[in-house]
Formats: structure tokens, sequence, C-alpha cells
């Protein structure tokens, strides 16, 4: 984190701020986890005017290298002083003007969101860890009933994740974080809700028979092109 030489005037004017911002209201709607979500406007809408009676004023600063998008928030106070987050660093899904404003857009918003510590509502990891629990039971049980044949189909299916399904389902797990304002832990928590792929603890350590369902279903959630 960047900083001025003193900070103290900025940090009792964060402090005000913090205790003055409440819970930020969700406008805009997630069409792959099928929530809503706190928009980039909403956030700047709600912040902006309680930063300002603090003394307080924000800055985003956005640049690229030609692969990667890079964005760095800093909070000025009125007294000259000032902090600044640590870069925050995503690569588009294509190298066009619409996948790079859209990685634009949802940077700015996590590193607003993570540097000032709003709360957006974005609250389904308990739902997430329930199902989670839920598909381990679901799985015990079949293990526990599964007659010969079963065991076998079962043994099949437990081959591990290949590197061209890794590198496959890690690339469809950005552009959907990307193209749905998520985050990829939130990606991966709505697939591990899916049956037909059921609980698992990260990408590499999936089932071939696991990152195959969870490859199919990333592609239909996401545009062809």
């Amino acid at each position: 984190m960047q900083r001025s030489e003193t900070i103290s005037e900025v940090s009792k004017a964060m402090v005000k701020f913090s205790s003055s911002v409440g819970k930020i209201n969700k406008d805009a709607k997630n069409p792959f986890l099928k929530n809503n979500y706190a928009s980039l406007d909403n956030i700047l809408d709600a912040v902006k005017p309680i930063l300002a009676q603090n003394g307080l004023f924000l800055v985003q600063d956005a640049s690229s290298d030609g692969q990667n998008v890079k964005v760095i928030t800093t909070i000025f106070h009125e007294s000259g002083e000032y902090i600044s987050s640590d870069e925050y660093t995503l690569r588009p899904v294509k190298n066009d003007p619409q996948s790079m404003g859209s990685v634009t857009t949802y940077a700015k918003r996590y590193s607003i969101t993570s540097f000032l510590g709003l709360s957006t509502g974005d609250d389904d990891d308990g739902n997430a860890a329930s199902n989670t629990e839920g598909n381990q039971r679901k799985q015990g049980n079949h293990r526990s009933q599964g007659n010969q044949g079963q065991q076998t189909n079962q043994n099949q299916n437990n081959a591990r994740i290949t590197q061209n399904q890794l590198k496959a389902l890690n690339d469809l797990v950005r552009k959907g974080a990307q193209l749905f304002n998520s985050e990829p832990e939130k990606i991966l928590q709505s697939l591990r809700k899916k049956e037909e792929v059921g609980n698992f603890a990260d990408i590499s350590s999936m089932t071939s028979h696991q990152a195959s369902a969870a490859i199919g279903i990333m592609k239909t959630m996401l545009p062809s092109n």
C-alpha cells in the first residue's frame, strides 16, 4: 500500500467514514449465480457523499500494458494526505474494447469494495457451504448403496482431471467471473451446487468426470464467441 508521509488525518476521516457507511444495495443481476450484486455505479453513488462529508475523495486509476488491466484505488484527504490500495491486476478474456471495458469495471468494483471494506450483501458463502456438505453426504450415500457395476463406474470416474481439462476449466471460470461481475471462487461455489459435479476442494483436485461436467455447464452459460 502506498501512502503519504503522514496519514493521521486521513486515518481519522476513514474511521468516521467506516462508521457512517452502511450495506450497499444490490441493484444488478448475476445471470450465472442467479443472485443480485452491487454495481460499480451504485457503490460510487453510495460512498462518494459520505467520503465528501469527511473531507475525503476517491480516485481510481486504470491502466493497461496491452494484456492486463491494472487498477489502483486512492483516497485523498483535504489535508493533502492519501492512502492507496495495492495494484489489482486482471487479464481480459479477449483483447478487444468490450472485454477491456468489462474487466476494468470489475477490477474497479473489486478494488473499491475490498479497499474500503464495504459490505455489498454478497453473502452466499453460507449457502455454498451448506450445499457442499450436502454433496458430501450424497456422494457417501451413493458409494455405500452402489453395486459392483456402480463401483466400477465410480472407479472410472475417479480418474484425475487432465491438463487439458484443467486449462479449459480455469479459462472458463476466469471468463465467467469477468462477464458476470463475480469472483472465480463464487463461480466454483456455484459449480459445487450442481449435482452432476459435486464437491471438490479446488479445480486441480477434481476428477476427470467432475471436470467434464463442469466444463459442459460453463459452456452452456457463456457466449460461444
